[in-house]
Parts: C-alpha cells; sequence; structure tokens
C-alpha cells in the first residue's frame, strides 16, 4: 500500500485502498486544521473543518482516479481552505498523525 497526501487530496494505492479511508479523512482533517488554527487549535476547530466543503480539483481528481483504478485506489479530496495566516510547517507529521489516530480509534 502507499498513501500519498497534497494539498489537495490524499490517496491510497494498492489491493484494499478502501480500508484505509478513515486514515486518509483522519490525516486531512488533522492537516487541515493545523494549516487553518496553527497550534492553537481545539477538538471543535477540528470537528468544524470537517464539515468544510471539499477543494473542487480534490474532487474531479478523486472521481478521475476511483473511475480509472477502481478499488486499487480510495482518493479523499482536502478540503477548501482560505485563512490569512496559514501554518505550514509540521503538515506532514499533522496528517501522519491524523492518519494513525483515525485507524486506531476506528479499530
Amino acid at each position: 500500500m502507499v498513501v500519498v497526501h497534497t494539498r489537495y487530496w490524499s490517496v491510497a494505492v494498492g489491493e484494499g485502498a478502501a480500508s484505509w479511508e478513515a486514515g486518509l479523512r483522519g490525516g486531512i482533517t488533522m492537516a487541515s486544521t493545523r494549516y487553518t488554527f496553527g497550534d492553537d487549535f481545539t477538538a471543535a476547530d477540528y470537528d468544524a473543518v470537517s464539515d468544510w466543503a471539499q477543494n473542487s480539483a480534490g474532487v474531479a481528481l478523486a472521481t478521475a482516479l476511483e473511475r480509472r483504478l477502481g478499488t486499487l485506489v480510495r482518493c479523499i479530496p482536502a478540503f477548501d481552505l482560505t485563512t490569512t495566516t496559514p501554518t505550514t510547517i509540521g503538515l506532514g507529521d499533522s496528517f501522519v498523525g491524523g492518519f494513525i489516530a483515525a485507524l486506531a480509534s476506528e479499530r
């Protein structure tokens, strides 16, 4: 299994890709929350971000990848983020932390 995340989407590629969906969503949500709110975000901020609209470029790519590759891929669009004070340091770490936490709470 290969997992990649970008500003616009995250994807798992390989057999059983759909089983990683919760991790992909958790990673996107955590990294998006940190990007938007910085170090001082709250659980309420995290919950609010999970309800935000998805990025249209991510939606288009996710749709195209899943149409082309079927069950070998699960692609989740990222959120449409707007902030005047983005935090960009540590987003990869935030994604991984959110990914692992989501998988742990799912199991």
